[in-house]
């Protein structure tokens, strides 16, 4: 019994030291690391090397650390040709910390794109066939450890080089240069400015990485056009300060407006500090000079640069310099072009110190003119009314479509259009039987004026003074008559350096009043044509308002009444007499305006 007691006794001792001992085993066991894994892998000894000798084993040994290595294999390391015996411990540690993600992410977790390793940079996942980082192929994955995960691959990962900033310069000059070159004229543009001590820098300008440009770049077709429309053989035929200003106006400062951003409406170059029409849908722009608008190249579009964004263009875009810029880049004005060198206005329109509105005839204005004349190009050159034609284009100051008024319009030549608003912007001139002019592309704008396109020739009066005029109107031969009996009167009125406004009584006003005409003296009679003539200007029908009392030549004033119905009538001194009635209107002469009532004003005599 005792020695039973005792065996028992023996054997639980026994088995107590054994479980000791086993647990002294468990607590003795180390953990496994990416580093011992790696180290456990006959394929992987090259990248354990090259980790010893970079001293990453103590850093990937971490128990506290969690890793994904992309591990390539000894075959990886021969294919790419790294000779560790030749590589700086720098460069090594560069390589294999781009192999390491500071995190533990099994192959299930990997997500395509790009993810940050643990030198900074970025490599890229690929789920679509399998698992690629970068050009390698994982080709086991998921060896797990205690501080990570380990995928081998069949390549190396090389850390891709940092590209050179590349500004828009950069980017035009690279795309001149390519296989199928592109902006080459554009290149050539900005070096000429350049390089031309007169010129503004603007290869340094585009080339500043601080700054953030938009720049529509005319191809090299859109160049050509310019050159064949200029005359010239090439960009170093342009002036260059015309070239400067050209190429500034392409440019717009301060953001990188892709296609995506882009919006419609007016765009200011901020170099050239004009702007230019957007139409972000049609992907069109049009500028201060062309009837046609220029395209955005859909192959050209959205050229990026560290500095901002290229989108190519298929026509240069012309900014307003002088109204004569526009006339010279504009196709459609080279017969106005011709024109006016021939009258010796260029200068005119060109002196930025001046301010100008221009209703500018397009060819087929000037066609359907001549048609209209019977007369040829050559024969209006010719003519000695060509300047005078040309004035009365002409507005002093800026008028933009939405200034204009229904009315009349003084022009440089001193006649005046009539503005007719009923059915867009009309412009009517003296010729009752020619076609009124309709602006077809208005506020065109230049540094000296704007411009506004119409569809026909405005016609002035070119020969007939304000007598003439009388004597052209059979039911004006009485009035006439008694101005031929005054030599000063007439000659006063047929003279150029003065407007005059005159009302005209027809013949038979004057026979209504013959028993009293008879009774009056020449110097009554004098002083009663005098009280039918405002001196020094010209009062259009439209600047007649109710109440206006004008000054006429005899110093006494006339009455003027607007009625309900617009009719115009006129009071004169004699209470007795009856108003006259406006029954004609706004008859032009080289000297002044013309309107016929039917009644003669009688002053105080």
């Amino acid at each position: 019994m005792q020695k039973r007691l005792i065996s028992r006794i023996s054997a639980l001792l026994l088995a107590g030291l054994a479980f000791a001992a086993c647990d002294n085993e468990m607590e003795e066991e180390e953990l496994t690391s990416v580093v011992s894994a790696a180290q456990d892998d006959a394929d992987l000894s090259t990248l354990v090397t090259a980790l010893t000798q970079a001293d990453l084993v103590g850093t990937l040994s971490d128990d506290n650390g969690t890793f994904t290595v992309f591990a390539p294999t000894n075959a990886a390391f021969t294919a790419a040709g790294i000779d560790l015996t030749a590589i700086s411990d720098e460069d090594l540690t560069a390589v294999l910390t781009y192999h390491v993600l500071n995190a533990q992410v099994l192959s299930t977790e990997l997500t395509a794109g790009e993810v940050a390793t643990l030198n900074g940079a970025v490599v890229t996942v690929d789920l679509t066939d399998g698992v690629m980082i970068n050009d390698a192929t994982v080709v086991e994955a998921d060896i797990t450890t205690d501080n990570g995960v380990i995928h081998k691959i069949d390549r190396v990962l090389m850390i891709p080089e940092e590209e050179e900033p590349s500004s828009i310069v950069d980017v035009a000059v690279a795309a001149s240069t390519a296989a199928e070159p592109q902006f080459t004229a554009l290149v050539a543009a900005l070096s000429k400015v350049q390089n031309d001590p007169e010129g503004a820098a603007l290869l340094d300008v585009l080339g500043n990485l601080e700054e953030d440009f938009t720049v529509f770049a005319p191809t090299d077709a859109a160049f050509a056009a310019l050159l064949d429309f200029l005359g010239a053989a090439s960009v170093d035929e342009v002036e260059t300060s015309l070239l400067q200003d050209v190429l500034l106006y392409h440019v717009v400062t301060g953001s990188a407006i892709t296609s995506d951003i882009l919006a419609s409406g007016r765009v200011t170059s901020s170099l050239a500090g004009q702007t230019f029409e957007v139409d972000a849908t049609a992907l069109t722009i049009d500028d201060a000079g062309t009837i046609d608008a220029t395209n955005i190249v859909a192959e050209l579009v959205d050229i990026t640069a560290d500095n901002g964004v290229i989108h190519g263009i298929d026509k240069v875009i012309l900014p307003a310099r002088s109204i004569m810029d526009l006339v010279n880049f504009n196709e459609e004005f080279s017969t106005l072009k011709a024109a006016l060198e021939t009258a010796e206005l260029t200068g005119t329109l060109a002196d930025l110190e001046a301010d100008f509105t221009v209703f500018a005839p397009t060819n087929d204005a000037f066609a359907s003119y001549l048609d209209f004349a019977n007369i040829s190009a050559a024969d209006l050159l010719a003519s000695p009314a060509l300047a005078d034609i040309l004035l009365y284009h002409v507005v002093g100051g800026t008028v933009l479509s939405t200034d204009l008024s229904n009315g009349f319009v003084e022009t440089v030549n001193g006649q005046a259009v009539r503005v007719d608003l009923s059915d867009g912007v009309g412009i009517i001139d003296v010729l009752a039987d020619y076609d009124d002019a309709t602006v077809a592309v208005a506020n065109l704008t230049a540094g000296n004026g704007v411009v506004h396109i119409i569809d026909e020739v405005l016609v002035p009066e070119t020969a007939n003074d304000v007598v003439d005029l009388a004597i052209a109107t059979p039911d004006l031969s009485t009035l006439v008559d008694l101005i031929d009996n005054y030599p000063d009167l007439l000659a006063t009125l047929q003279g150029d350096d003065a407007n005059f406004t005159v009302f005209a009584p027809t013949n038979a006003a004057f026979e209504a009043i013959s028993e009293v005409t008879e009774t009056l003296t020449a110097d009554q009679i004098l002083e009663v044509l005098q009280y039918h003539v405002i001196s020094g200007e010209r009062v259009f029908s439209t600047d007649l308002s109710d109440a206006l009392q004008p000054a006429m030549v005899n110093t006494e004033t006339i009455t003027i009444n607007i009625g309900a119905d617009g009719t115009v009538t006129i009071s004169d001194q004699d209470a007795n007499n009856t108003d006259a009635t406006v029954t004609a209107t706004d008859v032009q002469g080289i000297n002044g305006v013309v309107h016929i009532i039917n009644q003669v004003l009688i002053p105080e005599l």
